[in-house]
């Protein structure tokens, strides 16, 4: 392997890593005005330290993301290339996503509630957190990588955890549970862990090793 594919590998594995911690440190934010406000106003550094973590986790994602996609671009190709790009998709909506949570928390600091609900009111309404829905995209996207990636070995319960991992978390995004969340991110790591280990075992043989039948002589 080299460095960076072990760069894209290490990514994969420690993206998910970083979501349990955002889930478990930050607080769940809203795409309501009021509910915003009022978590921006009483939990603005929990919120902003979650934010900044998924943040993290999110641009880590999307370095994994390529690699995953690149690494199974060789059996399955139309699959590697489609998941990879909702993937990439889905990570951008994440991180734009993020940005302007962040700077809509920096902008109402030191106002009330209402005051803040009042400031957010044209964001929410504008539609500029409306790119958030789009990060499905990636949970999609890495769905069909992991379908992509039994072509190169990896243990049906090895994908079907890996996904019941992503959408894990999106259900708990959903609802606003960050320990749906942090769970789903769990399994979303057991499962990316699987990813790279199989691809690892891979490049290390070169050659298809075939069954031998038990009459064919060593």
């Amino acid at each position: 392997m080299s460095g960076y594919s072990r760069a894209g590998a290490t990514c994969l594995v420690l993206a998910p890593v970083a979501g349990v911690v955002s889930a478990l440190v930050g607080t769940p934010v809203s795409g309501k005005a009021a509910d915003l406000a009022s978590t921006f106003t009483d939990h603005a550094t929990a919120a902003r330290t979650g934010l900044a973590i998924n943040a993290i986790a999110a641009t880590l994602l999307l370095g994994g993301i390529v690699w995953f996609a690149m690494a199974c671009s060789h059996r399955a190709g139309r699959l590697a290339v489609v998941g990879g790009t909702l993937g990439v998709l889905g990570m951008l909506a994440v991180l734009f996503d993020d940005a302007v949570h962040i700077s809509g928390s920096l902008v109402v600091d030191g106002l009330s509630a209402d005051q803040a609900k009042t400031a957010l009111e044209p964001l929410t309404s504008g539609g500029v957190f409306a790119v958030g829905p789009l990060s499905e995209l990636g949970d999609l996207g890495i769905i069909l990588l992991a379908v992509a990636a039994l072509r190169l070995g990896l243990p049906r319960w090895a994908a079907a955890v890996l996904c019941v991992g992503v959408v894990g978390e999106g259900i708990g995004f959903a609802a606003g549970s960050r320990y749906l969340v942090a769970a789903g991110f769990a399994l979303t790591a057991v499962g990316a862990a699987m990813v790279v280990r199989t691809a690892f075992i891979g490049a290390a043989l070169p050659i298809p090793v075939m069954r031998q039948r038990a009459d064919q002589p060593v």
